[in-house]
């Protein structure tokens, strides 16, 4: 399913860009002109929880001098589908809320498996007993006055620091809130407010203030949640469970990074290598290539056949095919991100690249947007005058370049059909090369 229509407000430095993408869509523009952020707000209503990426601080995706952020998608449909996406910041009362249930999930599945262990790691033999059945009576009122005397020493302006780095995101009626590391933070101090608690008031168990007493309580905490604590807390807390997804989406900045994420997770990659084979034969690319796999390459040399490691290939070599991987293992009617694909990408195979994408695009649906740098990816969209006459037919139907330029301290976006963009290559050029 194509997205047909984009609205961008208050997003990262972006206050407003209204497009209608076609299924080649070009992103240029001089550096800070909002290229990225685009491509990050589609990532954002067609990536599950794409949001996590920014546990260090959420809120940094809406724009500094707003209160919140809005992204609108128009998809292709008969009715047209409408995704809404609204983001703002987290208030007060919800950090409050959200750090109360949290911490008592924790210590309700303390209570059920981590507590002996706590019990036991600072009872003597004799009081051993009495604790653990003084633990196991312990009833949610008692927990519930442990938490309220634990917030006693937390700030209200470390709340509020708290609730400026975190968001509330809705999409359409799913609503989720992405938590910073300053949650992650306050949450360690409430555990600990409450380990001192639980010892002192509670088990009337004396231990000296170190650092090992909250690492013994952590772990017994690990025992019983351990997904928590990679990396404090979890990002992600999601109110309402989400909707399948109607649209595949990939988001890719470093395609030889997510072909070996492909390879990691163990998927079969054999019939990929083979298509990625017959299209480097094909172009022509390397020349004298007999067999190819993504460890290595088998050459036909005056000398016999040479086995040559992947690894020792160039870069420019190893982009392209992981960017053809990208291509060719994604579904169709996928929406593909690609952010400046041509970087260690040889200039010489930018025109293969090109080709492919032309193919790619008409045979399976897939929709891309591509910010770029490149002048020659331009050019050979535009001026390669081999190319055949259906794939010119197609790019005037069907390529669409987004031109983004800054004035003053504002963001503005122009939409450029081929034949715009074929009578605008110098002035696309300043953008591109900053010559």
């Amino acid at each position: 399913m194509k997205i047909t229509g984009v609205a961008i407000n208050n997003f990262k430095g972006l206050d407003s860009v209204v497009f209608r993408p076609k299924t080649i869509n070009i992103l240029v523009g001089r550096n800070n002109t909002g290229k990225t952020s685009i491509l990050e707000s589609i990532a954002i209503g067609f990536i599950e929880n794409f949001l996590s990426g920014y546990e260090s601080k959420p809120s940094s995706v809406i724009n500094y001098l707003q209160s919140g952020a809005e992204i609108e998608f128009e998809l292709a449909g008969n009715p047209r589908e409408v995704t809404r996406i609204e983001i703002r910041k987290s208030s007060i009362e919800e950090i409050i809320k959200s750090l109360r249930d949290e911490l008592q999930k924790i210590l309700e599945d303390l209570k059920r498996d981590g507590f002996a262990y706590l019990a036991s790691r600072y009872s003597s033999p004799e009081t051993l007993a009495r604790n653990r059945k003084l633990l196991k009576s312990l009833d949610n009122a008692a927990l519930q006055a442990s938490i309220d005397k634990s917030f006693e020493t937390i700030d209200k302006e470390t709340i509020v620091d708290v609730a400026d780095e975190c968001i509330v995101v809705r999409l359409n009626n799913i609503v989720n809130q992405y938590m910073g590391i300053k949650y992650s933070q306050t949450l360690r101090s409430l555990l600990r407010n409450f380990e001192s608690i639980l010892l002192k008031d509670v088990l009337n168990i004396k231990v000296e203030p170190s650092r090992r007493t909250a690492l013994d309580f952590y772990w017994s905490i690990g025992l019983a949640r351990t997904n928590i604590f990679d990396i404090g807390v979890e990002p992600v807390i999601t109110r309402k469970k989400e909707p399948s997804a109607t649209v595949n989406a990939i988001y890719v900045k470093d395609p030889i990074k997510y072909l070996k994420s492909l390879r990691d997770k163990g998927e079969n990659l054999q019939k990929l290598a083979f298509d990625i084979e017959s299209i480097i034969k094909s172009e022509g690319v390397v020349p004298n290539m007999l067999r190819f796999n993504f460890d290595s390459i088998v050459f036909e040399t005056s000398e016999g056949n040479k086995e040559v490691s992947m690894n020792m290939m160039g870069d420019g070599f190893r982009t392209l095919v992981s960017i053809l991987s990208v291509l060719k293992s994604s579904p169709k009617g996928s929406i593909i991100l690609l952010e400046e694909p041509e970087v260690h990408l040889h200039p010489g195979y930018v025109k293969q690249f090109v080709r492919y994408l032309i193919s790619l695009s008409r045979s399976t649906n897939i929709q891309l947007f591509i910010s770029t740098h490149s002048y020659d990816l331009i050019e050979y969209l535009i001026l390669d005058e081999t190319m055949p006459k259906e794939d010119r037919e197609f790019l005037d139907r069907e390529m669409m370049v987004l031109r983004l330029s800054r004035t003053d301290d504002t963001v503005v976006s122009e939409e450029m059909d081929y034949p715009t963009v074929s009578s605008s290559l110098k002035n696309l050029l300043l953008d591109l090369r900053g010559v």
